[in-house]
């Protein structure tokens, strides 16, 4: 890395924490790559640790640590993720100290191709795309990862938290297409193949997420009628 690269992101990390010191507290849920879904069942798979802050209703961050937990003997790169929208609440989307390589995909409302998974909100790629472009080297080896600071500006942001990137889906890509919430792509196996992997939430975030409609349930039982 040069000097000068290495100056740029220690400014912008200083005026990130600089921001974030005034958010609001924040939480961390884990998911990882859900091996029933994997497109080519190759054995890629992935971890990734999402933590969100709002600054003020309108603008709030999103850190998505993503590492690379493919086998070495599988081999490959990780070279693009996708995610959405919950309830279309963020109008705009930066992407904070990119790891190198890596570029902003989005926001286009449902209009990132995740195919087989459905059609996303946002992401980043080392390509021009989900699907690829480019050399797929760029990507994270087996082992690596870095984190992800994507900066959001839109309305209620101060209503969202890290499980409501879980709840927003992606759109059905046609009959017979499931909807998922994150999926990342692999590229350059030592097979020479690759692959598309979706995710699921670690068990102890599904208890939060089921702990959360149980209440909801409990309050709409207790709510006078008429």
């Amino acid at each position: 890395m040069s000097n000068l690269e290495l100056t740029r992101r220690v400014a912008c990390m200083a005026a990130l924490v600089g921001a974030l010191a005034t958010t609001a507290p924040a939480h961390a849920i884990i998911i990882y790559g859900d091996a029933a879904s994997s497109v080519g069942q190759t054995g890629s798979a992935f971890e990734a640790e999402l933590t969100y802050s709002f600054v003020t209703p309108i603008a709030a961050t999103l850190t998505i640590d993503l590492q690379n937990t493919t086998p070495p003997a599988v081999g490959g790169f990780l070279t693009a993720f996708v995610l959405n929208n919950p309830d279309n609440k963020i109008s705009s989307v930066s992407l904070l100290l990119p790891p190198t390589n890596w570029s902003l995909l989005g926001l286009d409302s449902n209009n990132v191709n995740g195919a087989p998974f459905g059609q996303f909100d946002f992401g980043a790629t080392t390509g021009n795309s989900f699907e690829g472009g480019g050399n797929p080297n760029l990507g994270f080896t087996p082992g690596t990862g870095d984190p992800f600071i994507f900066s959001f500006v839109g309305t209620d942001l101060d209503t969202l938290t890290a499980e409501s990137f879980l709840g927003a889906f992606s759109v059905p890509p046609g009959a017979g297409g499931g909807t998922q919430f994150f999926a990342a792509r692999f590229r350059g196996l030592a097979s020479g193949g690759s692959d598309k992997v979706a995710a699921v939430p670690e068990p102890s975030t599904y208890a939060v997420l089921l702990a959360g409609v149980a209440l909801v349930t409990w309050r709409l039982r207790r709510r006078p009628l008429g």
